[in-house]
């Protein structure tokens, strides 16, 4: 069983769904089944934002932080993710906001920024 997920992607149009692909994997050996559909979601709207305002690699981790999953996704932009006022139907961060546990977002010292959301199973 793996207890930590840690993958690089190219900054492109069919990363979000290795992301999901990988993260569901990943539920599935830690038997959170019940997590895979939102978290899925939310790491697709994560990646998808780091597609679209990012130019680099981006790198994906999840791992259990004791009874809570944590997953993050670090790419080159120094931007910090936030909530915004919808925008030609884009939602992405107002799902994650309604539907994690709790989420942020941090710069990585001049190396990009790293956004995350965790869940809770149960």
């Amino acid at each position: 069983m793996r207890l930590e997920l840690s993958e690089r992607f190219a900054s492109g149009e069919s990363s979000p769904c290795r992301a999901r692909r990988s993260l569901t994997i990943f539920l599935r050996d830690l038997g959170w089944n019940e997590l895979i559909p939102v978290a899925t979601l939310l790491v697709s709207e994560l990646m998808t934002n780091a597609c679209r305002h990012a130019p680099g690699p981006i790198a994906l981790h999840a791992w259990d932080a004791g009874e809570t999953l944590r997953v993050e996704v670090h790419d080159t932009s120094p931007v910090l993710a936030r909530l915004r006022t919808p925008n030609g139907g884009r939602h992405g961060l107002r799902i994650v906001d309604a539907m994690a546990t709790c989420w942020g977002s941090a710069s990585m010292n001049g190396n990009g920024k790293v956004t995350w959301f965790e869940l809770r199973p149960g």
